[in-house]
């Protein structure tokens, strides 16, 4: 069952999905598309994806040639419904058509560790791929693959068509997503996930180019967890805000700015987390087994 709730708290849809999930916090993630016609769970080191469209109340099993690491949904130039950008442990990103189940595949050279929405490429796909050897790679499709839907036709990879538009290398060692970007009007950042060096996580700011602003150490927990992040801009200042659960149900919280970065514990185990404005305040909303609790963040 998904449901969905406004600031206020007031449940505003309720969805049958026919789902058999685990109540684990750390056994998969759900991906919801911009729009919320789609809804995606990713079970944690499993090789299927489970769809749900919304409009159809339709739901349907992807499966994969590798565990899932990364997934993201995307966004094709003059088309619909998005696609889900999946990256796995055998080096593949798969994008996957909720519509008719199409799946269009690619290889890379170093195993992929993240995918995000990236739309200032010039390509059908706006989507750009992380790679452990720290390539920033665009995920590209021929106008002709993505016009005729053909199952199995390749999309391959090439670093970006325009020089400058996003950083070659990353300037830090990668860690699994999922990364977080929140589009500004200075354009998107991203919160990132990675490695000072080793047994020292750390979560990187990094600006439209992916260069990297500040860094902040975080507990030895995080990267080995399919952990919960969230992000939302403040209404009253305009200050981007991310909200990141660690394995120890502490939330990290995280100004675009780099000041002011805060963090505290939950007593109960932590499945959900979201962020949201109301009025000229930024909530944060933190869902456990048992209740759901509403802060205002000042």
């Amino acid at each position: 069952m998904l449901e969905s709730y406004d600031a206020a708290g007031t449940r505003t849809i309720k969805l049958n999905t026919g789902w058999q999930l685990p109540h684990d916090s750390n056994s998969g993630r759900l991906l919801p598309s911009e729009n919320g016609d789609y809804f995606a769970w990713l079970q944690a080191g499993g090789q299927s994806v489970l769809v749900f469209d919304s409009t159809s109340n339709q739901s349907t099993t992807l499966e994969l040639s590798g565990r899932t690491v990364d997934a993201g949904w995307l966004r094709l130039n003059g088309a619909a419904p998005p696609r889900l950008a999946v990256v796995t442990s055998d080096s593949r990103t798969v994008l996957l058509d909720p519509s008719n189940h199409e799946q269009l595949s690619g290889s890379s050279a170093a195993p992929p560790l993240a995918v995000i929405a990236y739309e200032q490429v010039a390509s059908p796909v706006g989507g750009l791929v992380f790679l452990q050897d720290r390539s920033v790679e665009q995920l590209q499709l021929s106008e002709e693959s993505t016009l005729s839907r053909i199952p199995g036709r390749p999309a391959a990879f090439a670093k970006p068509s325009s020089p400058g538009v996003v950083a070659d290398k990353l300037g830090f060692t990668p860690a699994a997503g999922p990364w977080k970007s929140i589009r500004t009007e200075q354009g998107n950042l991203t919160l990132a996930h990675g490695w000072l060096a080793a047994d020292e996580p750390a979560v990187f700011m990094l600006d439209n180019q992916f260069n990297q602003l500040w860094h902040a150490r975080m507990p030895l927990e995080l990267p080995g967890a399919w952990h919960l992040t969230t992000a939302w801009q403040n209404p009253a200042t305009g200050q981007p805000v991310w909200a990141v659960v660690d394995e120890t149900n502490t939330v990290h919280l995280f100004r675009a700015d780099g000041r002011s970065n805060d963090h505290f514990r939950v007593a109960e185990r932590i499945v959900g987390v979201s962020l949201l404005a109301e009025a000229s305040q930024l909530l944060l909303r933190i869902v456990t087994p048992h209740e759901t609790i509403t802060h205002a963040l000042r």
